[in-house]
């Protein structure tokens, strides 16, 4: 998790994560159980308080780069409740950590969030 001081970024903390499904390849298509790799841009609309995975916000995969290499899928989030079918798992209290920073960057004016993500073993 990098913050925006307003001068720079600053790395702030890092989040292990507790559970991803599938092995080191990009997700391409509906129910490959892969996780999502590139660049997305998370909204407030995104956000996601009463997920049944604890708390959760939506990636928006695919991103304008997935659609045009024809990848697909739906609801691939970053969530607590360690378990995932394509999704990033984090444990309930990591997830409440890092939602509540990415709910009071959007809430306190910032339009979207950063997620990178990238192939990791």
């Amino acid at each position: 998790m990098w913050i925006d001081t307003g001068a720079h970024y600053e790395h702030l903390k890092d989040y292990i994560i507790c559970a991803s499904s599938g092995y080191l390849e990009p997700k391409l298509k509906e129910g490959d159980r892969q996780a999502p790799e590139g660049f997305y841009k998370v909204k407030k609309q995104q956000l996601n308080p009463h997920s049944k995975y604890h708390l959760s916000f939506n990636l928006g995969y695919p991103n304008k780069y997935d659609k045009a290499h024809k990848r697909t899928g739906t609801f691939l989030m970053v969530h607590g409740n360690c378990v995932s079918a394509g999704c990033y798992a984090m444990t309930d209290e990591k997830i409440e950590k890092i939602y509540a920073l990415v709910e009071g960057a959007l809430e306190h004016g910032q339009k979207y969030i950063d997620v990178h993500a990238f192939p990791f073993v």
